[in-house]
């Protein structure tokens, strides 16, 4: 899907439905969201700086761990075990990415998540733990936590080895609800004659803010996604008009599909943590009691696309090699089926690097995958499926009609050996002394005291007059 030019989307937005903010240095992105400085905005980081970079905001043991540089590693430190990142509230994170100055300094490195006093968050290892290669000096860990994190500690496994580091990434997730189709039930009009609708609260602003008329007894502001994404946070921040106040958010998978409800008292901010692994197309916001006006400042859903989908729009076809086909931003496999290291879960030599055209750059990565049009992905899905069934049903069809020439023959075969047929009646009147039981190629031939058994069985009493066998 080709990109829109920057100059066919407002001022700081830009891809094929001008939904991605430009996040680079100076605001100066190229037309497919790259960044010309090949550097992004402080707290951003990854391809089109897209995800938040959760380590800005933190306490750190070293203040080198926040180093960004345009070409990796311009600049290294000596890092001293533990390193120790420790966040100002609590935070949902995805992974890790450590830069080191050589391969060696990446090796033999432990994650592990803190208690902090007074917040509920995550303590233990890193669970499910994957490590994966962008290249020889790049690392990136993905950890599964299902909660908040509060502090994370990097120990090294073997602490005399001097370990040179040139930066750490904490990726927090990107912001999936920007410029998304909203619809509300009343909207209002500020002093300036701007229209405060739902499209305020997803334009990436905290200061334009989408409100309700004051006599709207039934708020509700809904938020349809373009296509089904698997959501790990969502915050809302209120500007709430008076006290008390309580909300319910609502997930669905379609109209009809509801998933998740959630309810709680507004505060200026609202963070919530959704089951993870369910496909969400809708957000429903409301109040309990809606007797006041209710103004959102920005609702956000930070997530990725629902499997097997990804990329920038939700356009490109993950991987079979990738577990459960989940993909992150870029193409890389979340997990492997193989438990293979490799970005797309495909062992090969060495060379594989070049092969993909890994870059040095911390904005530029590879999209590998399939790109097709949201309609057209559920064309092919749909012919895939078609074609499966068309194959099944023509190979049973066609071992039947393999078959059956032979069946026609050994049952003309079995035919000729079979001696005619006789014809016994067994009737209460009649004494039978000779009883002929036939095979096709035997004869069997029993005496009246076979048949006198048989008369003695239970059933032989529920033989009509004349019965023929």
């Amino acid at each position: 899907m080709a990109y829109q030019a920057l100059s066919e989307c407002p001022v700081g937005w830009f891809g094929s439905l001008c939904n991605k903010i430009c996040r680079c240095e100076n605001l100066e992105c190229e037309t497919d969201g790259e960044c010309k400085t090949k550097r992004c905005l402080p707290g951003f980081f990854g391809k089109q700086c897209q995800y938040v970079d959760s380590i800005m905001s933190a306490e750190v043991s070293q203040e080198e761990l926040k180093s960004r540089n345009a070409t990796k590693c311009q600049t290294s430190f000596i890092a001293l075990s533990p390193l120790v990142i420790k966040f100002n509230s609590e935070t949902r994170i995805s992974w890790i990415q450590i830069e080191g100055f050589a391969e060696e300094d990446l090796l033999g490195l432990a994650l592990t998540f803190v208690q902090t006093p007074n917040k509920s968050c995550y303590k233990g290892p890193c669970q499910r733990r994957r490590d994966i290669y962008l290249d020889p000096n790049t690392l990136v860990i993905n950890c599964d936590i299902g909660n908040y994190v509060c502090q994370l500690n990097i120990t090294f496994e073997e602490t005399r080895i001097e370990r040179r580091l040139c930066a750490v990434y904490v990726r927090g997730g990107r912001n999936l609800a920007l410029k998304q189709a909203t619809t509300m039930s009343t909207s209002t009009v500020n002093e300036t004659g701007m229209v405060s609708d739902g499209s305020l609260a997803v334009d990436g602003r905290l200061d334009e803010c989408a409100a309700t008329r004051n006599d709207d007894l039934l708020w509700t502001l809904k938020l349809h996604f373009y296509s089904s994404v698997v959501l790990s946070e969502i915050v809302i921040y209120f500007r709430p008009s008076k006290e008390n106040q309580i909300f319910l958010l609502q997930l669905h998978a379609d109209e009809n599909d509801t998933i998740m409800v959630y309810r709680g008292e507004v505060h200026p901010r609202v963070s919530l943590v959704p089951t993870p692994d369910r496909f969400i197309r809708i957000l429903e916001l409301s109040l309990q009691h809606a007797n006041a006006q209710m103004t959102v400042c920005e609702l956000e859903a930070y997530g990725e696309c629902a499997p097997p989908m990804f990329g920038p729009d939700c356009t490109d076809i993950c991987s079979m090699e990738c577990k459960n086909y989940t993909c992150s931003y870029e193409g890389y496999c979340r997990y492997c089926k193989n438990q293979t290291k490799a970005l797309h879960c495909v062992d090969c030599l060495k060379g594989c690097g070049a092969r993909d055209n890994i870059k040095t750059e911390t904005t530029d990565y590879v999209i590998s995958g399939l790109r097709v049009s949201p309609v057209l992905s559920y064309i092919m899905i749909i012919i895939f499926i078609c074609v499966l069934i068309m194959a099944t049903t023509d190979g049973v069809r066609g071992f039947l009609a393999r078959k059956k020439p032979l069946v026609q023959k050994y049952t003309k075969e079995v035919e000729k050996k079979k001696p005619a047929k006789r014809r016994t009646t067994l009737t209460r009147k009649t004494s039978i002394k000779r009883l002929t039981f036939q095979a096709p190629s035997t004869e069997l031939i029993g005496d009246s005291s076979l048949l006198q058994s048989i008369n003695s069985f239970p059933s032989a009493k529920s033989l009509p007059s004349e019965t023929s066998i």
